[in-house]
């Protein structure tokens, strides 16, 4: 596949995930488990984010990172994107859609970002 049909891909992609409309979707984000007497059970395990891949920056400034949320009433998961300095400062969430966010990248310019979105 030739560099700019990828790159245009990347751009579509990227556009169609920032002008999904989630308003008939649940969105499956952050959960605050109750950990009732104490015990870990294994519905409190799900409730947390899932960290995936990280990638830094080319610069090596910032890093990316995706979060994987889980829900068992419906059986269904959601991927976010988030950036954050080096230094672990200025976390951003940068996707917040029902639907997921996968296989994030910086571009070489270390401005952009391209990722895949269902």
């Amino acid at each position: 596949m030739n560099r700019f049909i990828l790159v245009t891909t990347m751009a579509i992609s990227m556009l169609v995930a920032g002008c999904s409309d989630a308003g008939d979707q649940n969105l499956i984000g952050k959960q605050n488990p109750d950990v009732s007497g104490g015990r870990m059970t294994p519905e409190i395990l799900w409730a947390f984010g899932r960290i995936g891949t990280v990638q830094v920056s080319p610069d090596g400034s910032q890093i990316l990172y995706p979060v994987t949320y889980y829900s068992i009433p419906e059986n269904k998961s959601n991927t976010e994107l988030f950036v954050m300095n080096a230094d672990g400062t200025n976390k951003r969430q940068i996707t917040q859609t029902a639907v997921g966010e996968n296989a994030a990248v910086w571009m070489k310019d270390g401005r952009h970002i391209a990722f895949l979105s269902s």
